[in-house]
């Protein structure tokens, strides 16, 4: 159980503020937190009960509840019987699995896990490569603090879209329900364009911090293959997250927002209660199946 609740406040835009508050759910429980919240207004805002009703305030606030994306380092994605890929290999090797809703319900869960976790991971494999870099003594020898990260990147990518790819028979058959079919070709999409945008994140890191001509025309090489490859497969099965040069690309750009945001399963909506006026709600939450 977390001591304390943590808690952030920024800057949403011109009109919004955004309070988070990161607490912790016990598996198995229903989970109960109060928070009280004061916020203290300059009195020359001429906000008053008067100009600003109690009413109008709980009408403006929206409230979310996310679920954190649980993680996984790189390579526990093919090797650990957690990963989402073991559990959707593992459901598509039972005997009648097309026939069972649950199955297709926890596939489609599993998919959007997969995104989100992978996402997640690559995040902190880059943190980490940046936090090596920013470490380094002077005169350090870049190339030797993070190859190894690099080289990891490299193949457990690699590794991770081979297996998910090698489902793709399973799944393109006559007895597929077109929803799950279409959800697993939207994951494959989306995580063909995340590896190689972290690809071209990572081509760049080399160009600003790698001195050593050699490394940094290796590593490049690398990527930019990693990139073409992932491009190429794209094309080959008629996704449309392509660049086209000297286009204005606007169908990439959507279809690139479409497939970051197309898993907003961990979000919930949370109306507030204004009675009595004194607290937000309270949020009590059983730990949701298959959430951990």
């Amino acid at each position: 159980m977390l001591q304390a609740i943590e808690q952030a406040v920024k800057l949403h835009d011109k009109y919004q503020i955004e309070i988070k508050l990161d607490y912790e759910l016990l598996e198995g429980k229903k989970t109960c937190y109060q928070v009280s919240t004061y916020i203290f207004i300059p009195q020359n805002l001429g906000i008053t009960p008067y100009t600003y009703t109690k009413a109008n305030f709980y009408r403006d606030i929206q409230s979310y509840i996310r679920l954190k994306t649980p993680t996984l380092i790189l390579r526990d994605f093919t090797e650990h019987s957690a990963s989402p890929l073991a559990i959707i290999e593992k459901i598509v090797s039972s005997e009648n699995w097309t026939n069972i809703p649950e199955h297709q319900e926890r596939l489609i869960n599993s998919f959007k896990l997969l995104s989100a976790m992978l996402k997640s991971s690559i995040r902190e494999h880059f943190n980490l490569i940046q936090k090596r870099i920013n470490e380094a003594p002077p005169g350090s020898k870049i190339y030797r603090l993070i190859q190894n990260l690099v080289e990891e990147f490299l193949s457990e990518s690699r590794k991770i879209t081979d297996k998910y790819r090698a489902l793709y028979p399973s799944f393109n058959l006559p007895n597929v329900a077109e929803p799950l079919f279409t959800a697993y070709k939207l994951t494959d999409e989306s995580l063909s364009l995340l590896i190689e945008e972290h690809a071209v994140e990572m081509f760049q890191i080399f160009d600003t911090h790698l001195k050593n001509a050699r490394h940094k025309a290796d590593f490049k090489r690398r990527l930019n293959e990693q990139v073409q490859a992932e491009l190429k497969y794209r094309k080959s099965h008629g996704y449309h997250s392509i660049l086209t040069p000297d286009q204005d690309n606007e169908e990439y750009l959507f279809r690139a927002s479409v497939l970051k945001n197309m898993h907003p399963a961990f979000f919930i909506c949370q109306p507030l209660s204004a009675a009595k006026g004194e607290n937000l709600n309270n949020s009590c939450l059983p730990w949701p199946p298959g959430s951990r």
